[in-house]
């Protein structure tokens, strides 16, 4: 499956390689070309670190990039997150999930036509893949992590004998508070 992936991967560097956007500079069209062309030698050759930075590289460019390198940054954020989930690195998936997410809604708000062909494209190569879905997916963990790091690490306050009621009331004020955030 992840042979898959990574072919998918690779296809879709190739299809950006190809593809050129008239708007931006010549400058960088050659940095992106070359870092897309490094990108695609990184996942070829399973090196994630380079891979990873790479990806941040031109995630600076997302403004600049066509479609289909869009998508080839984000396969790179998500080759990257399953290294850091097998790798244990919550940290550093913390990050490559907000990496994934900021990216992705730059692009959509920018072009949402052309993004969207571009995942189709994406998914005639490899049917699993589902950009929406892994950018919602994503969402929903950062905001579970935001809430636990928000109020799980809250100082519990002491209980005495005669607060005892207006604990429980802040308890459930602060639940209530939790649940409205969180969804």
């Amino acid at each position: 499956m992840k042979n898959l992936f990574t072919w998918a991967a690779l296809a879709f560097i190739a299809i950006a390689l190809a593809s050129c956007n008239n708007r931006r500079s010549d400058e960088t069209t050659v940095i992106v070309e070359q870092q897309n062309s490094q990108l695609a030698d990184a996942l070829r050759s399973r090196d994630y670190t380079t891979a990873s930075s790479l990806a941040d590289s031109m995630a600076l460019y997302v403004d600049d990039l066509t479609p289909d390198e869009t998508v080839t940054v984000l396969m790179a954020f998500l080759e990257v997150h399953n290294r850091n989930i097998e790798e244990k690195r919550i940290d550093d998936d913390l990050e490559t999930l907000r990496k994934y997410v900021d990216v992705y809604d730059i692009a959509i708000s920018n072009n949402p036509n052309d993004m969207r062909a571009a995942f189709s494209r994406a998914r005639s190569v490899n049917d699993n893949l589902d950009f929406e879905q892994v950018a919602a997916d994503f969402r929903r963990k950062l905001a579970e992590y935001d809430a636990v790091q928000t109020y799980g690490n809250d100082p519990q306050p002491e209980k005495s004998e005669t607060d005892t009621t207006e604990t429980v009331a802040d308890s459930v004020a602060t639940s209530a508070k939790s649940t409205l955030t969180i969804n």
